[in-house]
């Protein structure tokens, strides 16, 4: 039974607000449960750190992608679910590299992206960290040990954090970041022009998106996440615009309080996101930026074919595992 939340600051009108949110989500919660509109392969181990990928449009990805995120979750005590809403490509080769790993796979027999997560962390009942990723996220060697130091940190810096997040490259809120530390500020803003948080440039544009996958096609991803470390070291950053969630720290706690990620319309994108990144903002639960840690996004969908080209031009430069 999910714990409802309340707490004593909370004006009357919210508490109402809560209860009913919650409600809503628990009267779902059976519906849904009582049909069995999933199929769950349960390997999980009992940890309280969670892992969720989410995947299954992007099969291109899916070998280095993995084994990027079997190379750092191996580095901590952590349960492995792939979560798969349904869609139209073929998803055999996901049940496969699940089992070869250990690790537990979500089949949604919906293509509800909200549904999927919210049923996975119901389904790992001991999570207490719930790791969300995109499969069109290429972590790096250290990622999970470094977001969980990120989270210790904010709390030693007096932060209740809503959300840890590291630098992405392709990324509205992240890639001032990442174009700093690796000495590009001057290269991007003569070629794009001074942009400002936020700016949707960032995600519409592929000539922007080969600019900032360059560094890590032209090295490798390893290279440029040990560059972003010695530049930023421990340093945490709150960010006040909009972060597109494809690789977070969430604690369940938080997702309680918000009561589940939001469920809208088959095929709906995004709408969780806005949930999540207003909740932080209003509740004063900030979106803490790690800046030492770092993971390749590639491309939101303006950019897909422009990074699919590049990442298979050297596959190899985004891959932990591999030597270059």
């Amino acid at each position: 039974m999910m714990k409802l939340l309340i707490l004593s600051f909370f004006s009357s009108s919210h508490r109402i607000e809560l209860f009913h949110r919650v409600f809503r989500w628990q009267l779902k919660r059976r519906r849904f449960a009582k049909k069995r509109r999933y199929v769950f392969v349960d390997r999980q181990k009992g940890s309280e750190n969670l892992v969720l990928v989410l995947a299954g449009f992007q099969p291109y990805y899916w070998k280095v992608g993995f084994d990027n995120i079997q190379a750092s979750v191996s580095k901590i005590d952590a349960d492995v679910c792939i979560c798969i809403p349904k869609g139209e490509g073929d998803v055999r080769p996901l049940y496969e590299i699940a089992e070869n790993y250990g690790w537990s796979l979500l089949y949604l027999k919906d293509d509800l992206l909200a549904q999927v997560q919210n049923t996975a962390i119901l389904l790992h009942k001991n999570a207490k960290k719930i790791y969300k990723l995109d499969e069109d996220i290429m972590i790096t060697e250290d990622f999970f040990p470094d977001m969980e130091r990120a989270y210790e940190l904010s709390l030693e810096y007096e932060y209740e954090p809503g959300l840890i997040v590291p630098i992405l490259n392709i990324n509205m809120a992240t890639m001032h970041e990442y174009v700093n530390a690796l000495g590009l500020r001057n290269d991007f803003d003569s070629r794009f022009g001074k942009r400002k948080r936020g700016d949707t440039f960032f995600w519409t544009s592929p000539e922007v998106a080969e600019f900032l996958q360059a560094p890590i096609v032209e090295s490798s991803i390893s290279d440029v996440y040990r560059r972003i470390k010695n530049a930023n070291n421990d340093i945490l950053m709150p960010i006040s615009c909009r972060y597109s969630i494809g690789a977070i720290l969430i604690k369940r706690d938080f997702w309680e309080e918000i009561g589940c990620f939001e469920v809208h319309e088959l095929g709906a994108m995004g709408k969780e996101e806005e949930q999540v990144i207003s909740w932080c903002h209003v509740r004063n639960k900030p979106i803490i930026l790690a800046s030492f840690v770092f993971a390749a996004h590639l491309g939101y969908f303006p950019t897909k074919e422009t990074c699919r080209k590049l990442f298979e031009k050297r596959p190899e430069a985004f891959s932990t595992t591999t030597k270059n």
